[in-house]
């Protein structure tokens, strides 16, 4: 009983009490706009909210393990976490369950939510490669060395988009891996270099997409052209925030909202819901908030004493700032849709207990601000 409450104190004094705080902030306003966007789904929102709110409970449970683990922990294990990314994805090929085109989903009946294997792995997808990086920082600059981290992203993104087509998850990882190089101190020509290979090989991408993403892209330029087929996911949601103007239509009164005339509006077009039936304010809110749990991660970055951790800090960071900008850019007309969630609104077991995760060992990095395992600061 007092080492119980030895760990409970020890939570609340030394854990990050911010990102655990404005992560529950954002999770029940993300209850609230499931509750309306899934209102009038056959079914109803009771379904939903049920497995969203069982996935935050164990996504706090996540944030409270985590935070207690040292990230020093995770180095004698890199080769159990890189054969569990490995196998993880590899599940979906016997296992796997198609959706919108995207084979993402692992589903068992004895779990309240389906499991999305590359949510999980990216967590454990930015360790390996914060290890790898710090492992090589001496390095980094150097051709092979810095071919051997490309290789190493090519391989999570080569399973990802050769077993699930999933592209914008592929996504995170590419920005997180590229918020990790800058953090890391890579020279810019490596960063020149790698978009010349990326512009080379975007014709073998655009190949590969199929009609589905390349529609997709095409009329995201032009949404106009084809207003009932490939243009209506953007401009329906258009039309949701020009009815929800500074104040909103009101909760559970959204034209749009309350008609189904915006597909997946409790998963991918959750902040649509936002803006229409709450407003401007309201989904400035949402922006606010996401944006200072991002922030947050880079500050506990900054104070990290040592590189290993803040490539940590940096890569959860960057998971997360391109899931805001691109989920919120594809609602408002800004970025092409490519189907990703926004973190701890949108409906999705996996993706709330994934980042509650990543956020505790972000937590984790925060209460050991003067780790003595390690004494070097080389990489930042």
């Amino acid at each position: 009983m007092r080492e119980l409450n030895r760990g409970i104190r020890d939570f609340f004094l030394k854990a990050d009490m911010f990102l655990f705080v404005t992560g529950l902030v954002c999770s029940g306003y993300g209850l609230l706009l499931i509750s309306t966007a899934a209102n009038v789904l056959p079914n109803g929102a009771r379904p939903y909210l049920i497995t969203q709110s069982a996935a935050l409970g164990i996504g706090v449970a996540a944030f409270i393990v985590f935070s207690f683990i040292d990230v020093k922990t995770y180095i004698r294990f890199w080769k159990w976490l890189a054969g569990f990314n490995v196998a993880m994805l590899l599940l979906l090929i016997p296992f796997g369950v198609s959706r919108g085109g995207n084979k993402s989903w692992l589903s068992f009946s004895w779990l309240p939510f389906d499991i999305q294997p590359a949510e999980v792995v990216k967590i454990s997808f930015v360790i390996l490669m914060a290890l790898h990086m710090y492992a090589l920082k001496d390095k980094l600059n150097r051709p092979l060395p810095f071919l051997s981290l490309v290789a190493h992203l090519g391989v999570m993104t080569g399973l990802i988009l050769g077993i699930s087509r999933d592209l914008g998850v592929a996504f995170i990882y590419v920005f997180a891996f590229f918020c990790m190089l800058v953090g890391a101190g890579v020279k810019p020509r490596w960063f020149v270099a790698l978009g010349l290979a990326v512009g080379g090989a975007a014709p073998l991408l655009w190949n590969w997409m199929g009609e589905t993403l390349q529609m997709r892209v095409l009329y995201f330029f032009y949404p106009e052209a084809d207003p009932t087929n490939w243009g209506w996911h953007i401009l329906q949601s258009k039309k949701a925030f020009t009815n929800g103007g500074l104040l909103g239509t009101g909760l559970y009164n959204g034209p749009q909202t309350q008609s189904l005339r915006i597909p997946e509006q409790q998963t991918d077009f959750i902040f649509t819901a936002a803006g229409e039936e709450l407003g401007f304010f309201a989904a400035l809110a949402i922006i606010l908030l996401l944006t200072a749990v991002a922030g947050r991660c880079l500050y506990v970055a900054a104070k990290a004493q040592n590189g290993y951790s803040s490539l940590i800090c940096i890569g959860i960071a960057g998971t997360l700032i391109f899931q805001i900008y691109e989920n919120i850019g594809m609602c408002v007309g800004l970025t092409p849709i490519i189907g990703v969630t926004l973190p701890f609104y949108s409906y999705g077991g996996s993706s709330m207990v994934s980042t509650f995760a990543a956020l505790g060992i972000v937590s984790s990095v925060k209460m050991r601000p003067y780790p003595s395992w390690i004494r070097d600061r080389g990489i930042l």
